[in-house]
């Protein structure tokens, strides 16, 4: 969760656009105005209280993967919660509903457990807040599909940015210690880029989840079923204006949980080293111990290539991801390419490299080589890193 203290203001000068959105929510749905608004670092929208002031905190990474109805739809069930005279204790009522309902849906219906009996006492919740949320959602974009589709968005949007801040905001970690703290300034750039055309996981049971979590949406939640509810960029979504320097750069150090002095680097400028070792590291942790005390060898990496080129193979039809195969097996290639003069296109977007004489790997290319009997555009690739 965001600290009291995070993100920066949002105003009729600094995002015009996104100002006017929460202005004409607040009118249609009648409520009184938060004290503040912010954008901050994250994948969040979230009801906040700082002090005495009630503040809705708008997560710059989640703008770009909602259209304007939806965003207008998970705003305004924030902004109901902080309208209540008891905002305070509605705030945390709200949070403690959804943590205890997220853990309450993992255990059987019918269990006796303390968060299933803690569950069962938190029903007025559901009926008192969170309802009416939902219905302000509603209200908010005129339409319980879309209502129920945001929601179920902006979870999804929150899951799946924290593997994103762990594969690209902390890679700089282990190397910026030794010399301050590196941060990458123009961190909201990587995340549009890293989700590329989208990506679905959720499931029937994540529908169920969140009907039971939104009493308002229920019966939408349920005929989402299997989705797909995408965290992608939105053809639709609001545009944000560009940050100010200062905005940016506090923005960016939140983003990296930074303190001290900071060393402030582009992504475009930050040194291949960071990426090498964040490939060594996932190779160490994908393919297991042996790689721990030494680097795989160029034959480690064709062993290794010849067996997902086997296991897709061998699946059936329809059971094979390759964007998934594809981010398995990136790993392995840049380990194998960035110590030698390759480089990452963008380090957000894996498996994307160009060569020291701007020869191009791409992610189709990537499926293509696998594909190959005898891997020989592999073995093509991997050859100048022998010598």
């Amino acid at each position: 969760m965001l600290t009291e203290s995070q993100g920066v203001a949002v105003d009729g000068t600094t995002q015009p656009e996104l100002h006017a959105l929460v202005r004409a929510t607040l009118g249609r749905l009648r409520l009184e105005p938060p004290d503040r608004v912010r954008l901050t670092c994250g994948p969040d929208i979230e009801a906040r209280i700082d002090g005495r002031r009630r503040e809705l905190h708008v997560g710059i990474q989640a703008v770009p993967c909602l259209s304007v109805p939806e965003l207008a739809a998970v705003i305004a069930s924030r902004l109901h919660l902080l309208a209540r005279p008891d905002a305070r204790k509605a705030v945390r009522r709200a949070e403690e509903w959804f943590d205890v309902g997220s853990e309450a849906f993992d255990e059987p219906a019918d269990s006796d457990s303390r968060i299933r009996r803690r569950w069962a006492q938190l029903a007025p919740v559901g009926r008192e807040l969170i309802e009416p949320a939902d219905l302000a959602a509603v209200a908010a974009c005129g339409s319980v599909e879309v209502a129920a589709r945001a929601l179920a968005t902006a979870n999804e949007v929150s899951l799946k940015y924290i593997e994103y801040q762990w594969e690209v905001i902390d890679a700089a970690r282990p190397l910026g210690l030794l010399a301050g703290t590196s941060v990458i300034v123009d961190f909201d750039d990587g995340w549009p880029r890293w989700i590329g055309p989208g990506s679905d996981n959720w499931l029937s049971d994540d529908a169920e989840e969140q009907a039971m979590l939104h009493p308002g949406l229920a019966y939408a939640m349920r005929l989402i079923g299997d989705g797909p509810i995408e965290v992608r960029v939105a053809p639709d979504s609001l545009r944000l204006a560009p940050l100010s320097e200062r905005d940016r750069r506090k923005l960016a150090r939140e983003s990296a949980q930074a303190t001290g002095k900071i060393r402030w680097v582009t992504f475009a400028e930050s040194p291949a080293q960071w990426w090498q070792q964040r490939a060594a590291r996932e190779v160490s942790a994908r393919y297991g111990s042996e790689f721990r005390k030494r680097p795989p060898t160029p034959a480690d990496r064709l062993r290794l290539a010849e067996e997902c080129a086997a296991a897709r193979a061998a699946a059936a039809p329809g059971e094979w991801d390759d964007r998934a195969m594809v981010d398995g097996f990136a790993p392995l290639l840049e380990d194998g390419l960035l110590p030698h003069g390759w480089r990452l296109e963008h380090p957000a977007v894996r498996g994307v490299l160009v060569g020291p004489d701007g020869a191009r790997i791409d992610r189709e290319m990537i499926v293509k080589a696998l594909a190959e009997p005898g891997l020989g555009t592999l073995r093509e690739w991997w050859e100048p890193a022998r010598t």
